[in-house]
C-alpha cells in the first residue's frame, strides 16, 4: 500500500474508481440497479465519485441491494481492497 500523501495516491485512486464504475455501468447496462434523474429525460445517476469518498444512488429495494453487495464482491475480488459495509 501506499502512504498516506503519496503523490501516486490520487492516481491509484482514479485506477481503483475506474474499475469500480466499470462494474456499476455493466449492472446498469443490465437493468439490474437504477439510478436518479434530476429531470425528466436526463440520464441516470448511479454514482458519484469525490476525492477519496463515493456516492452510490439506487432503487430502494432487496435486488438492487444484492446487486450492490455482488458488486463490491467483485471490485474486492478484483482490486484486493476492502469495501467497509459497515459505512454502507
Amino acid at each position: 500500500g501506499l502512504r498516506q500523501g503519496d503523490p501516486l495516491s490520487p492516481y491509484l485512486f482514479i485506477l481503483c474508481a475506474e474499475v469500480f464504475s466499470g462494474l456499476q455501468v455493466k449492472a446498469q447496462q443490465d437493468n439490474q440497479i437504477h439510478g436518479i434523474s434530476l429531470a425528466r429525460g436526463a440520464p441516470e445517476i448511479t454514482r458519484l465519485f469525490y476525492a477519496d469518498d463515493s456516492l452510490i444512488f439506487c432503487r430502494v429495494n432487496r435486488d438492487e441491494a444484492r446487486t450492490l453487495v455482488q458488486v463490491f464482491d467483485d471490485y474486492q475480488r478484483a482490486s484486493g481492497q476492502l469495501i467497509n459495509l459497515e459505512k454502507c
